[in-house]
């Protein structure tokens, strides 16, 4: 009875793991190995939807939605993630809408998650101090170009 029960602790003792810290999103100062970085207040559910800009007979259509503990080999991250739409002159010209369910992670042609909360980093002319705003990647898949 006695050999069991140490073998019960030394089981339950090399079961233990250190747990990884959960870090908000937007203070990213310092990559820690295996940590996960969360959208802890839920920042990127604003930017989650279907979105559409039109002028005329061009139009826009994105749609974003967030991923939760992505692993990028490095450590877990949670990542807004999408596809888009573009029509000019009423002829589509890229369509990648149905990427939306069937990629995962880095491989959408939009993706990141860096919040911005001050106009420092992304200083426009109509920059409100405090106003939420994110920088993303959006890719072209025709000509490989990436824009942020």
């Amino acid at each position: 009875m006695k050999n069991i029960i140490i073998i019960l602790l030394l089981i339950i003792c090399f079961n233990c793991k250190a747990q990884n810290p959960i870090l908000p999103i937007e203070n990213w100062d310092d990559e820690q190995t295996n940590a996960y970085y969360k959208d802890l207040n839920n920042e990127f559910n604003d930017f989650i939807g279907t979105w559409l800009y039109t002028n005329g007979n061009t139009s826009l259509k994105i749609i974003l939605k967030k991923e939760v503990m992505h692993y990028n080999g490095k450590y877990y991250e949670d990542l807004l993630v999408g596809e888009y739409q573009y029509r000019e002159n009423g002829v589509e010209k890229i369509n990648t809408l149905a990427n939306i369910n069937t990629v995962q992670g880095y491989n959408h042609e939009i993706q990141g998650n860096s919040i911005f909360k001050d106009c420092d980093y992304l200083p426009v002319s109509d920059c409100i101090e405090g106003e939420t705003r994110l920088n993303i990647n959006l890719s072209d898949p025709i000509t490989k170009h990436t824009s942020n």
